[in-house]
C-alpha cells in the first residue's frame, strides 16, 4: 500500500493565484488516501487559512500539516531597491513552537520585508529557525534558480547555509509539471542530494484541486492580473499539471524507476514529524491582559471599589437592597468566569472616551443587561428599570467570552484605538482582517472584464440577479429562479460562457481587509499565537486569521464600532453651544417629552435613529407612540418575521382587539404579568426566559440556555429541553402536559424572531434623542444631520426638502457666512466651504482667517486679501460657481472676471482693479448647472422647479419610487410601470452584439439620482429628446429594490415639453363657498351641462370646515368654460395633469 503526503498545497488563501476551497481540498485527500490522510497547507506569502485548515482537516480526519510558502531575498529584508531578486521557500512547522516561528517569520515579512510581497531574509530565518523543517520549493526557489543559472557554487552555498540552520530539517523538493526546466534541474537536484545525504520529497505545487479546474484557474490569474484571456504575454501557468494529483498520477511524473522510494516515503516522514497542536477547543484559554494595578492592589479588589461608587452614583438614596444583591451576583458571576479584567479592561477605554469629550454609545447587544457594566460607566442604560437581564449577557451555565461591543462616534473611534494601542503595547494589539469571497455580481464581472466583453452588456445581466437583504443571489440560484436571465443567455454565447465560468469561481476568496470594528487586546505578543501582517494604509498591525479564528484561539476580540449618529449628537452638542447657548447633555433629556410623541404619530420621521424610511414611519403613524415602550417595541417588531405582528400590535394598543390567554387557562395569569408590556405579544428574546421561570420553574441561567436551543433548533437538544420544560410547569405550577407543550411551541415559534430587548432599548433612546432634537431644536438637527450625510448626496437633497418643510433656509456656501462644515447663521443653514470642490483645507483656513479680521467686500476684495498661492483660479472658480461670492456681485460678472483680477499690476500707471463689463449673463438654469458642478448637486433650486406640468404629471419623485411601485399593481412578477420626471445628467451608448444602440441614462430629479437603460429599439425614439441636462417625463417599466436601495429602470418613452400639448389634462375647480355667489355659480352650470369637450373635471368644495372633491365624470372643462368660471368670485381654475390619467394615455399608445 502506498503512502504519500502532499507538502505543497496552496489554497484561495493564495489569493487570486491558488483556487482550491480548503473543505473540499481535504475531501479530496480523504477519499484518495487509502490510511492516514494528511495534507500541508503551503499559501504564498500568508498564514491567513491555517486554522480554518486545522480545524477542518481534524473534522474530515485528515492530518493537518501548517506551514507557508515564504518569499525570501537572498540579501538584506531592509534592502527595498527595484530589481532586488526575491525566491521561494517552502516552511513547515514541526511542532507549536514551531508555528510560532512561522507566525513571527511571517510578521517580519509584512513589517520589515514588505517590497512588493512580503519577503523574509537568512537573518530571521536563522533566529526563528526552531521547530521548522525548510524544503527547497519549486523552480522559483533559490537553489533552483541558481542551478538554471548556472552558478553551482551560490548553489552549493545555499545547501551549505540551510544545512548549518536547520540541519536535518532540510529537504530538497522534486516537482515535474513536463517543464523543460524540471528536466534540466531535477538531475542536478537528485546529485546535490546524494552528495549532501539530503532526503528528497515529491511535490507538485498544487493550485487547484482537479486537472479540469485548469482553464477556471487560468481564469483566476486573469483576474489577478487585470490581463484579457486572449493577451498571449500574460502571466499563466505553463502547462494544467499544477493540479492535487493522487500518488499514482505523481508517480507517472516521478517515477520509482528512476527516483526511488525515498521521495514519496519522506513525504510521510515528514508528515509524521509534524505535529502541531493548537489551542483551540478544550484547550482554549482566553487570553485577557491585566490592567495596570498599583502596588498591593488587584483586580478583584479595584473593581468592587468602582461599583461600589458607581452604583452610589448611579442610584444615590434609591440603591435598595436588591440592587446590591443583584451587583454582589454580577461580580460573583464575573469572578468566576474569569473575566474581572475584561470589565476593567472595558471601562476603561469608555471612559477615557468620555473624558475627552467622544460621544459613546449607551450600550449595544446583550451587555446593557450589566448591573455591574451599568455602574461602572461601560452601558448607560439601567437594567433594573428597563427589566434587562445579566443572564443574557453572562451565563455561569453557558461558558462563553464576555462580549462588549461599544458604539463609539466615528470621528472619534481612531482616537480610542491609538490610547489603547499606546496602552497595552503594539505587538499586544491588532486590528483583526476579514476577507471578501467573488460574490456573484462582482465574480461574473470580473469574468467578462477577462474576457474582454462589453462592460454594459454585463451590467445589464448582473442587474437582473436578485438582491435580499443586502446580497445578491448566487449565479446557481439566479439562473434557476430566473426566467429573463436564462432568455438573455441564450441570445450571448459568449456570455454564457462568463456565467459558467463564473459559477465555478464563485466563493473564492478574492481580498483581503481590515475588519471595521474589531480590536485584538493579548496578554502575550501576539505573534506567539497568530500570524500578521500590516496595513499598508496605516501601518498597524492586522491579524492573519478573521474573527471567529481569533475567538477559538483564545484571543479577546473588542468591537469599537464607529456609529455615525453619535457623531451627529456630538455636532448637534457644539451646534447648540455655540449659535445658541445651550449646554446639553443628550443622556439626561428626559423620555417623556409630548412633543417627541406627537412628531412620531405624525410619521414624521425622517432623519431619526433606526425610524427612518416610508414603512416604519407609517407604523409609528398608525402606533401612534405614547411611552417609550413604544419605540421600543416599534423598533423590535420592524424587522423580518415580527413586522407580521406590527398590526396586532396596533390594535391592541388602541383598545381595537381584545388581549386573550384563553389557549393558557392555567398559565395566563403568569404569561399576562410578562406580556403585559407588549400588549400579549411576544416580541422580546428575554420574555421566553422570563416565560420559562415563571411557568416552568426555570433559573435565569436555564432559561438563557433555552432561549439559545430554541434559536439554534439542535433536535436533540429541543426534546430535553421540552422535557424539561413540560415537567417543570407541572411541578412548579400545576399546568397540565398539553397546555405546557402548546406554550413551548409558541416560545419556540416566537424564538424564531424575537428581539434582544437589552439592545433594543438601549438604541431606543438614541431614536428618542435623535426625535427630541428635531422637535425642540430643528435648525440644529438638520444641521448636524446635514454635515454628517455630506457623503451621500441623494440623501442631503432629500433632507433638504424636509427642513424646507419645516421652514428652514438651507442655502449654499457664503463667504461671508459658511463655516468649514454646515452652520447655522442667522437662522439659516449655509453649506460649509468644505463642500466645494477643489477648495482645500489650506484654502478653507486662509478664508476664515482673513474673514476674522472683516468681511468680504467683492471679488476684487477677495483677490487683493487672498494670494493667488493661498486661492488659485481653479478654486476660485468654484466658489463662485457655488454661488459663494453671490451676496457680493453677479455671479457671470465675477467669473468672467478671474482671469483680469489674477493678472499682476503693471508696474508703470497701474489703475485700480475692476470688473470685466463684457460679459454673457447666465440663465438661471446655468447658474443651477453651475452650482451642481461645484458642489456636487443642485441647493438653492432645481431644473425642475421651471417645469411645474412635469411634477404634477409624474408617479412619484426619484427617491420615492419604491414606496410608489409598493401601492401599485404589477403587470409581471414585480414590475410596475410609471412615469418619473428628471434632467438627464449623461448618457452613455452602448452597441450590443447586433450591432445596435442602446443606452444607460442617469436622471436625476430634486430628491435623488437614478440610472435607467434603455434598450435597443426604444432608444430609436428616445434617442431623439434625451440630451444631456434636458429635462423630460420619461415612461418606463420599474423593478423596486426590496431593501429600499435604488430601483431599476428601463426606459419606454420619453415625452419633453414640447410632448406636453399632446397629453390629456385636468382642470382643477376649487370654490370657496365663503366666497361665491351661489347664483351665478348656477347660472352658469345649468348652461356648462352636456359639456364633452376639454379637459377632465376635478372639483374641489371649501366649505370652511371641510374640504369635498367631486369627479365630473365625462363632462370635460374647455378652455372658454375654464376662463369664465375662473372670472366668477371665489372660483379658481387650474390646469395640470393627473399621473393616474396620463399613465393610462402614454401606456396606451
Amino acid at each position: 500500500m502506498t503512502k504519500f503526503s502532499h507538502l505543497h498545497q496552496h489554497t484561495s488563501y493564495s489569493l487570486l493565484d491558488g483556487l482550491s476551497n480548503i473543505k473540499d481540498l481535504l475531501q479530496w485527500v480523504k477519499d484518495t488516501t487509502d490510511t492516514d490522510p494528511s495534507c500541508a497547507m503551503t499559501d504564498h506569502g500568508n498564514m491567513s487559512g491555517v486554522l480554518q485548515f486545522y480545524k477542518y482537516a481534524i473534522q474530515f480526519g485528515v492530518k493537518p500539516i501548517l506551514g507557508y510558502e515564504a518569499y525570501i531575498t537572498a540579501g538584506s529584508r531592509h534592502t527595498k531597491q527595484k530589481g532586488e531578486k526575491t525566491y521561494h521557500l517552502t516552511l513547515l512547522a514541526k511542532d507549536f513552537e514551531g508555528y510560532q516561528n512561522l507566525c513571527r517569520l511571517n510578521y517580519l515579512a509584512n513589517s520589515e520585508g514588505y517590497y512588493y510581497k512580503p519577503r523574509i531574509d537568512h537573518e530571521i530565518l536563522e533566529q526563528h529557525s526552531k521547530g521548522v523543517i525548510a524544503m527547497s520549493g519549486c523552480l522559483g526557489a533559490e537553489l533552483q534558480q541558481y542551478i538554471l543559472n548556472g552558478d553551482m557554487q551560490s548553489a552549493r552555498s545555499t545547501i551549505e547555509w540551510y544545512l548549518r540552520v536547520f540541519k536535518g530539517n532540510y529537504f530538497i523538493e522534486i516537482q515535474n509539471h513536463g517543464l523543460q526546466e524540471q528536466q534540466l534541474v531535477n538531475p542536478v537536484l537528485m546529485e546535490l542530494a546524494k552528495e549532501y545525504g539530503i532526503g528528497m520529497v515529491a511535490t507538485n505545487d498544487g493550485h487547484y484541486i482537479k486537472k479540469t479546474d485548469s482553464d477556471t484557474h487560468d481564469t483566476l490569474l486573469a483576474i489577478q492580473t487585470k490581463a484579457r484571456l486572449s493577451d498571449e504575454n500574460r502571466f499563466k501557468f505553463p502547462c494544467d499539471e499544477f493540479y492535487t494529483k493522487s500518488v499514482g498520477e505523481m508517480e507517472l511524473f516521478l517515477p520509482r524507476s528512476t527516483w526511488g522510494d525515498e521521495i514519496y516515503d519522506n513525504t510521510v516522514l515528514i508528515a509524521e514529524s509534524c505535529n502541531v497542536e493548537l489551542p483551540i477547543g478544550s484547550k482554549r484559554t482566553y487570553r485577557i491582559p491585566q490592567p495596570k494595578l498599583q502596588e498591593g492592589d488587584t483586580s478583584d479588589a479595584k473593581i468592587y471599589r468602582l461599583v461600589n461608587k458607581g452604583l452610589r452614583k448611579r442610584y444615590g438614596a434609591d440603591l435598595t437592597p436588591d440592587k446590591i444583591r443583584r451587583a454582589e451576583y454580577e461580580l460573583t458571576v464575573i469572578k468566576k468566569m474569569g473575566f474581572t479584567d475584561y470589565f476593567l479592561i472595558v471601562q476603561d477605554y469608555v471612559n477615557w472616551a468620555k473624558k475627552q469629550g467622544i460621544a459613546v454609545g449607551l450600550g449595544r447587544g446583550s451587555g446593557a443587561g450589566s448591573l455591574i457594566g451599568y455602574a461602572i460607566g461601560i452601558t448607560d442604560v439601567d437594567p433594573i428599570k428597563y427589566g434587562l437581564i445579566f443572564e443574557r449577557f453572562l451565563n455561569p451555565d453557558r461558558v462563553s467570552m464576555a462580549d462588549y461591543d461599544i458604539d463609539i462616534s466615528d470621528t472619534g473611534r481612531e482616537k480610542v484605538i491609538a490610547y489603547v494601542r499606546e496602552k497595552y503595547g503594539e505587538d499586544h494589539v491588532c486590528m483583526i482582517g476579514t476577507y471578501g469571497a467573488m460574490l456573484s455580481r462582482s465574480c461574473l464581472k470580473d469574468v467578462a472584464r477577462s474576457m474582454g466583453l462589453p462592460h454594459d452588456i454585463i451590467n445589464i445581466l448582473t442587474g437582473m440577479i436578485p438582491v435580499k437583504f443586502g446580497k445578491p443571489s448566487t449565479l446557481m440560484e439566479a439562473y434557476n429562479s430566473s426566467q429573463e436571465i436564462r432568455d438573455f443567455l441564450d441570445v450571448h454565447e459568449d456570455v454564457k460562457r462568463a456565467y459558467y465560468y463564473a459559477f465555478n469561481l464563485e466563493g473564492t476568496i478574492r481580498s483581503s481587509g481590515v475588519h471595521a470594528s474589531g480590536l485584538i487586546i493579548s496578554d502575550t505578543p501576539l505573534t506567539d499565537l497568530i500570524p500578521l501582517t500590516v496595513d499598508r494604509s496605516t501601518g498597524k498591525s492586522v491579524s492573519q486569521y478573521d474573527m471567529h479564528d481569533v475567538e477559538d484561539i483564545g484571543l479577546v476580540k473588542m468591537d469599537f464600532l464607529g456609529l455615525r449618529t453619535l457623531t451627529f449628537l456630538e455636532k448637534a452638542r457644539d451646534l447648540l453651544l455655540q449659535h445658541k447657548g445651550i449646554s446639553v447633555v443628550f443622556n439626561d433629556v428626559p423620555l417623556d417629552d409630548p412633543k417627541v410623541y406627537k412628531l412620531l404619530s405624525r410619521g414624521d420621521n425622517k432623519g431619526i435613529f433606526q425610524l427612518e424610511g416610508s414603512g416604519i414611519s407609517q407604523a409609528s403613524k398608525s402606533l401612534k407612540p405614547e411611552r417609550f415602550e413604544d419605540i421600543v417595541a416599534l423598533t423590535s417588531l420592524y424587522r423580518p418575521g415580527p413586522m407580521d405582528n406590527i398590526g396586532t400590535y396596533i390594535k391592541r394598543r388602541h383598545g381595537l382587539e381584545e388581549i386573550s390567554y384563553k389557549d393558557f387557562p392555567q398559565s395566563g395569569h403568569l404569561l399576562s404579568s410578562i406580556l403585559s408590556e407588549t400588549y400579549g405579544i411576544p416580541v422580546y428574546q428575554e420574555q421566553i426566559m422570563h416565560i420559562s421561570t415563571s411557568v416552568a420553574g426555570y433559573t435565569l441561567a436555564e432559561s438563557d440556555l433555552l432561549r439559545r436551543a430554541m434559536g439554534k433548533k439542535s433536535q436533540s437538544e429541543m426534546d430535553k429541553q421540552r422535557t424539561k420544560f413540560i415537567d417543570g410547569a407541572k411541578t412548579a405550577n400545576g399546568v397540565d402536559p398539553e397546555e405546557a407543550e402548546r406554550l413551548f411551541e409558541l416560545l419556540n415559534k416566537f424564538a424564531n424572531y424575537g428581539f434582544n430587548r437589552s439592545h433594543a432599548v438601549a438604541y431606543s433612546v438614541l431614536s428618542y434623542q435623535t426625535a427630541w432634537l428635531k422637535v425642540n431644536h430643528p435648525d440644529v438637527f438638520y444641521a448636524a444631520l446635514l454635515s454628517v450625510e455630506y457623503g451621500d448626496q441623494d440623501k442631503v437633497a432629500e433632507y433638504i426638502q424636509d427642513a424646507r418643510r419645516y421652514g428652514i433656509k438651507v442655502l449654499p456656501p457664503d463667504i461671508n457666512k459658511s463655516h468649514r462644515e454646515f452652520a447655522i447663521t442667522d437662522g439659516v443653514i449655509y453649506f460649509g466651504l468644505s463642500a466645494i470642490k477643489s477648495l482645500g483645507v489650506g484654502a478653507i483656513d486662509v478664508i476664515l482667517e482673513a474673514r476674522q479680521e472683516r468681511q468680504f467686500d467683492d471679488l476684487i476684495d477677495i483677490t487683493q486679501r487672498i494670494s493667488k498661492g493661498d486661492l488659485n483660479s481653479r478654486a476660485l472658480g468654484m466658489l463662485i460657481k457655488a454661488g459663494a461670492l453671490d451676496s457680493l456681485g453677479d455671479r457671470s460678472q465675477q467669473l468672467a472676471s478671474i482671469d483680469i483680477l489674477r493678472k499682476p499690476l503693471p508696474k508703470r500707471n497701474p489703475k485700480p482693479r475692476q470688473l470685466v463689463d463684457d460679459y454673457t449673463p447666465y440663465t438661471p438654469v446655468e447658474l443651477l448647472k453651475l452650482e451642481r458642478d461645484a458642489i456636487g448637486l443642485y441647493v438653492s433650486g432645481n431644473p425642475l422647479d421651471s417645469y411645474p406640468e412635469f411634477k404634477a404629471a409624474r408617479s412619484s419623485t426619484i427617491a420615492g419610487i419604491n414606496d410608489w411601485c409598493s401601492t401599485q399593481p404589477a403587470y409581471y412578477q414585480n414590475r410596475v410601470r410609471g412615469i418619473i420626471a428628471g434632467t438627464i445628467s449623461s448618457i452613455t451608448k452602448i452597441q450590443t452584439k447586433r450591432g445596435q444602440i442602446m443606452a444607460k441614462l442617469m436622471i436625476e430629479d430634486e430628491t435623488a439620482v437614478v440610472e435607467m437603460i434603455v434598450f435597443a429599439d426604444d432608444w430609436q425614439q428616445m434617442s431623439v429628446g434625451a440630451t444631456i441636462d434636458n429635462s423630460a417625463l420619461f415612461y418606463c417599466d420599474i423593478t423596486p429594490d426590496d431593501d429600499n436601495g435604488s430601483p431599476k429602470l428601463v426606459g419606454k418613452r420619453i415625452l419633453t415639453y414640447d410632448d406636453l400639448v399632446l397629453l390629456p389634462r385636468i382642470a382643477v375647480i376649487t370654490l370657496d363657498m365663503l366666497e361665491v355667489d351661489t347664483n351665478i355659480l348656477q347660472t352658469f352650470t345649468e348652461d356648462f351641462r352636456g359639456t364633452t369637450d376639454g379637459a377632465r373635471g376635478i372639483v374641489r368644495i371649501d366649505t370652511g370646515y371641510d374640504i369635498v372633491t367631486m369627479d365630473l365624470g365625462d363632462l370635460r372643462v374647455s378652455k372658454l368654460i375654464g376662463d369664465a368660471l375662473d372670472k366668477i368670485g371665489g372660483v379658481d381654475v387650474v390646469y395640470t395633469y393627473e399621473p393616474k390619467l396620463l399613465l393610462q394615455f402614454v401606456g396606451g399608445r
